[in-house]
């Protein structure tokens, strides 16, 4: 059994053990925390702090059995119950358990947003997003939460129950409450704009994500998308030359500028940009079958019908390709 450690120099260990632990030096902070349980085993307090420590050094199972443990010690001590239906809810075969801990915590604490939100994203998760949007209203009633990752989550529940206008009036309150940039709440905002047929909305949204997300090409993907769809071929056309110009070697910005070149009636440009596709990844029947669009939009079936021909050979299974040599009576 450990000896007894003198008061004072306890208390130097946890000062020390907290200052490691908020550096994310937890590798100091474990061992600390450890001996500050064996020092005193009944302080529900110290398995809490161990617990969060192993969370953040990726033992999820650990800190659950500390996390229960502290509940055991001290049913009332604050965000335990809430904490331990955190870690039980990311394992799906623990999300009823993590639910009905929620739920009977809230019963004697209604005021606890994070309670809340964490049922939220249980009901979420199992597909209740009816019941996902009702556990975030509440969450947004208290003080002790970050109110943008909850209109966040609300966003989200919209967005799958088909609410796309409240979807994006939900993603807009997460981004104006945060000095942070939310990619899930500036994409999936967009997105519902997009449902709303708002592209205006929608191309200013994806814009300002493209400024924080420079090498994500999903973001460039929903610009152009939007300002096609509000008619400005060009600006579409843009978006992905803005990401070409950092990353020229992806096949996928090539091969889509060429789509948006021959939608806007420019098949040499179209062309060029296919075959500058297929320079860098010759072996994506997409690719082909693009340049095979291009080649027949400037007048060049032949070339069309080869482009398509070797698009199939790749993939036997693109139904593009198929499609337009069945037009052009050439299977």
């Amino acid at each position: 059994m450990m000896n007894k450690i003198p008061h004072k120099r306890f208390i130097e260990l946890m000062v020390q053990a907290r200052i490691a632990h908020d550096t994310g030096d937890f590798a100091t902070a474990f061992p600390l925390y450890q001996m500050a349980i064996q020092q005193e085993p009944d302080n529900a307090g110290y398995h809490v702090l161990l617990g969060d420590t192993l969370v953040m050094m990726g033992d999820h199972k650990g800190a659950i059995g500390l996390y229960r443990k502290a509940l055991s010690l001290d049913p009332r001590l604050p965000g335990v119950a809430s904490q331990l239906a955190y870690e039980l809810g990311k394992d799906a075969s623990n999300r009823q358990e993590s639910t009905a801990l929620l739920k009977e915590h809230l019963a004697s604490n209604p005021n606890d947003g994070i309670a809340w939100t964490n049922l939220g994203v249980n009901y979420y998760q199992d597909g209740r997003y009816a019941d996902a949007v009702q556990a975030h209203k509440e969450a947004l009633k208290s003080s002790d939460i970050k109110k943008s990752e909850v209109w966040n989550n609300l966003g989200n529940d919209y967005y799958k129950l088909g609410d796309f206008r409240n979807a994006a009036e939900a993603y807009k309150e997460a981004r104006g409450r945060s000095h942070d940039i939310l990619w899930n709440a500036f994409y999936w905002g967009g997105k519902a704009e997009m449902q709303l047929r708002d592209y205006k909305t929608a191309s200013e949204t994806f814009r300002i994500l493209t400024m924080h997300a420079l090498d994500d090409i999903e973001a460039f993907i929903a610009l152009a998308d939007a300002r096609a769809e509000s008619g400005d071929l060009e600006g579409a056309v843009q978006a992905y030359l803005d990401f070409l110009a950092k990353h020229p070697t992806d096949d996928i910005a090539w091969n889509n500028v060429s789509c948006f070149y021959v939608r806007a009636g420019k098949p040499d440009r179209a062309i060029e940009c296919a075959r500058k596709a297929l320079a860098i990844e010759s072996k994506n029947d997409t690719n082909w079958t693009t340049l095979g669009e291009a080649l027949e939009a400037a007048g060049d079936v032949s070339g069309a019908i080869d482009a398509y021909r070797k698009a199939r050979a790749i993939n036997p299974g693109e139904k593009d390709a198929a499609a337009h040599l069945e037009r052009l009576n050439h299977r």
